[in-house]
């Protein structure tokens, strides 16, 4: 049995110590600054224009989307970040500009708490969720003679072609899951945008599809040191040299990289406003986002996600983003992470080579939001940071762009389709597994003859 102070400090967000606010209809940015500044905040600067990013400003404003981070002033930071986050409650809440407000988070590819912050709350909150997880591994795991072993071990689900389901000298595990091996499109004349911890432009598979980078997490590195970013990069995009095995959906696409996630991992939200605003302006297609928040049902009070993806819609633009990894199923099911937990973002979850769903892969609770399709997402060959190289990695990150990939072939296909009808054929191809609440519509798959 899970403890009761296992669920909450699991879900709980890490702030950054700044806040987000949600602006008043036609409100100016010169006045916004002014008025921030009386309140304790440091001024803000304005992003509206592909010329205005990137740029280094205490406070930013986005008008596309009535959203604003406002940073705190000396006298707003308080003692402790406790206090510095209940005096910009109050010095947000005074605010004529502002509707709404919350604290701006931290966002990682893994669904980890944030980074380490010297916070002693923060610090004990962590060690409580340790504590837990090992509460948990107790309760589902006997210990005869020192060994470990299952207590219900989970069956290969019926008429599973589990042999299918393996890498070999022409395709990962993962494409022929999904049937990216058979495809004739080749994403020739699509853009997909992918939010990450960047992309390394010089390895072998994908240095001929990088068409733009750019670095939004306040350095001026728009490479990915990390890792994350390239491995999905590849799984989108990865081309395959003679004789090589194929890891990408979709090899000739023109592929923007929006670094939001720093080299460790973590970003901010301001980050991630600001790498959304520039693909939604640059119009590209499909977005990957392979990042999430831990907000549960109801928690994003300023509707921060459903502005973005609102915007992106009225772009024309499908956002794909992952369900996250909070999970640990079948104990403790994790609500669908932000941004994929709004309705018009495609949450996808992860499943094994056994078509199985991922142990980690979050999912939907009655009344909140749902996973839309899964993908492979566990053991998933793909490019690596060195040129040349490739890595294992796993999680819901890892199906994300398998199936922005495959809404990029559908769009080559068919470039009428809308963003809606793109969704929607993404989903009557899809192959059906299971549970709508742990697999949505089902495997994503390419349809035969795209």
């Amino acid at each position: 049995m899970v403890s009761d102070a296992f669920i909450p400090e699991f879900e709980d967000p890490v702030p950054t110590g700044a806040t987000v606010v949600a602006t008043r209809p036609g409100v100016d940015a010169g006045y916004l600054s002014e008025e921030a500044a009386r309140h304790g905040f440091e001024p803000v600067a304005a992003v509206s224009t592909l010329s205005d990013r990137p740029t280094r400003t205490p406070s930013r404003f986005f008008p596309e989307f009535g959203l604003a981070v406002l940073e705190p002033g000396e006298r707003l930071k308080g003692r402790n970040r406790g206090a510095s986050i209940a005096a910009q409650a109050e010095a947000a809440a005074a605010m004529g500009t502002v509707e709404r407000h919350r604290p701006e988070f931290w966002a990682s590819v893994d669904d980890r708490p944030g980074p380490a912050t010297g916070d002693a709350a923060f610090e004990a909150a962590l060690r409580d969720w340790a504590r837990d997880g090992l509460r948990l591994l107790v309760d589902r795991f006997d210990v005869p003679g020192g060994r470990v072993a299952f207590r219900d071990a989970v069956p290969e689900p019926e008429g599973s072609d589990v042999e299918r389901m393996t890498d070999d000298a022409g395709a990962t595990w993962a494409m022929r899951a999904v049937g990216a091996d058979r495809a004739v499109a080749t994403g020739r004349g699509v853009d997909v945008c992918i939010l990450d911890t960047g992309v390394d432009p010089t390895h072998e598979r994908l240095h001929e599809t990088v068409a733009e980078a750019l670095d939004f997490t306040g350095g001026n590195n728009p490479n990915d040191v990390h890792g994350h970013g390239t491995h999905c990069a590849g799984l989108i995009a990865g081309a395959t040299p003679r004789g090589g095995v194929r890891i990408g959906v979709a090899p000739k696409v023109d592929l923007y990289s929006a670094k939001v996630l720093g080299d460790s991992g973590f970003g901010r939200e301001m980050h991630i406003f600001d790498g959304l605003a520039w693909a939604i302006e640059r119009r590209v297609d499909v977005i990957s986002a392979s990042l999430s928040l831990n907000l549960g049902p109801g928690e994003d009070i300023l509707g921060v996600y459903e502005r973005l993806m609102r915007a992106a819609r009225s772009r024309d633009i499908l956002v794909v983003a992952a369900a996250g990894n909070a999970s640990f199923r079948p104990a403790y099911v994790h609500p669908v992470a932000a941004p994929a937990n709004h309705p018009t973002a495609l949450a996808v979850g992860a499943i094994d080579r056994a078509d199985r769903i991922a142990y980690f892969s979050n999912g939907g609770r009655l009344g909140g939001p749902q996973v839309d399709l899964v993908a492979p997402g566990v053991d998933v060959l793909s490019a690596a940071v060195s040129p040349g190289r490739l890595a294992r990695k796993t999680g819901t990150s890892m199906a994300t762009p398998i199936v922005a990939g495959i809404a990029a072939l559908l769009k080559e296909h068919d470039p009428g389709l809308s963003a809606e009808a793109l969704r929607d054929r993404l989903a009557s191809s899809a192959r059906r597994l299971g549970a709508e609440e742990a697999f949505g519509a089902g495997c994503a798959a390419v349809p035969a003859g795209v």
